[in-house]
């Protein structure tokens, strides 16, 4: 619903936690991303340790109307959290609750997100509060627009969850008539030794038409000893390592991921 006063949507949506990433990421949040390997759900993913950071159920956004360039986000999710009988027994455990501001001014662009949520798997009754702060900036210098983007969580409950923060710097230049990106990013973990990871992508995109595109590029992952993570990307297109012990077994910890792509995109 839109008027006047804003607009007041509802359902299953994106989070503007999530907006961060898919607005500013230099290389469209999709194969070649730097981010990718940080986004599988676990104790350091940058879309919570469930997943559901990216969309959630049962929620509410209110976004105020754009003034003087700022745009603002009010987003709430209720959790329905279930006990181990399989009933709901919390009015909010699970739920999230999420700010964001967007300011455009000509060619820069900025945004900010803060939200809080009381962690607590379905079926379990212990509960802990997680809290992610994502920022991002940009600048469209025509010939190239670069950008920095940093999350970083605290949580209170370092034995279920971890701390860390995440950054990634990149840029999108045109190129030939297409649009060459690339971005790379850092994951620090701050719960874990040797647990960190820093990752590499780039991607060359050309239009055959308005309506169909070719691609290619190479994104890479380098490990820690005690990390784990993977090429994960839109199309979760490898396997998913940073759990750990679990039925990808233990073999993939402390090991690097290298991926090479090519593909074609048409718009119906």
């Amino acid at each position: 619903m839109r008027g006047k006063y804003g607009s007041l949507s509802f359902g299953r949506q994106y989070t503007p936690h999530f907006l961060v990433f898919a607005m500013y990421d230099p290389t469209e949040l999709s194969l070649g991303s730097s981010d990718s390997p940080y986004f599988f759900p676990g104790r350091t993913s940058v879309t919570g340790q469930d997943g559901n950071l990216v969309r959630s159920d049962n929620s509410f956004m209110y976004v105020l109307p754009t003034s003087f360039g700022m745009t603002n986000f009010f987003y709430v999710s209720l959790g329905e959290h279930k006990n181990a009988a399989g009933s709901q027994n919390s009015n909010s455990k699970g739920n999230i609750y999420n700010y964001a501001a967007k300011f455009d001014y000509g060619k820069f662009s900025a945004m900010g997100s803060y939200l809080f949520r009381k962690f607590s798997p379905d079926g379990q009754d212990a509960s802990w509060n997680n809290q992610y702060v994502n920022l991002a900036v940009s600048y469209d210098f025509g010939v190239t627009k670069p950008v920095v983007q940093f999350t970083k969580k605290f949580t209170n409950d370092e034995t279920n969850s971890a701390n860390f923060w995440m950054a990634q710097i990149g840029t999108s230049t045109p190129l030939f008539g297409g649009k060459w990106m690339i971005s790379g990013s850092y994951m620090k973990d701050k719960t874990r030794s040797d647990a960190d990871a820093w990752s590499l992508g780039t991607k060359y995109a050309y239009p055959l038409s308005k309506r169909t595109r070719i691609y290619g590029g190479v994104e890479a992952v380098f490990n820690d000893t005690n990390a784990g993570y993977a090429i994960e990307a839109g199309p979760d297109s490898s396997l998913h390592f940073n759990l750990g012990g679990n039925e990808y077994g233990t073999d993939y910890i402390g090991e690097n991921a290298v991926q090479f792509f090519v593909g074609m995109s048409h718009q119906f």
